[in-house]
């Protein structure tokens, strides 16, 4: 049985790689859009991630909604934006029990 990790075990801050991504995003040579998320979404896919924010994954899926990378040729998703959908839903992935 998998050991599921709560939100508040997944978003400790002091621990977070948002900064580190927001850095490459500005050091990027090509345009990078972020997309924002809604909070409660945002929550909600990275329970179902189960990825902490320490990682860039998790950091990506609470703080942006995705990515748009040089005029949308490459496309990181996040929480989701608009019709954009979550790295969650395209995966497929189903809350924890």
């Amino acid at each position: 049985m998998r050991n599921v990790r709560s939100v508040d075990q997944l978003t400790v801050a002091h621990d977070s790689a948002w900064p580190d991504v927001l850095r490459l995003v500005n050091d990027a040579r090509v345009p990078v859009r972020l997309l924002p998320a809604d909070p409660s979404t945002a929550f909600d896919v990275l329970n179902r991630l189960q990825v902490a924010v320490g990682t860039c994954l998790g950091a990506i899926a609470l703080h942006c909604g995705g990515m748009v990378i040089d005029h949308g040729w490459l496309r990181l998703l996040g929480a989701g934006f608009e019709e954009l959908p979550s790295i969650a839903t395209v995966n497929n992935l189903p809350e924890p029990n």
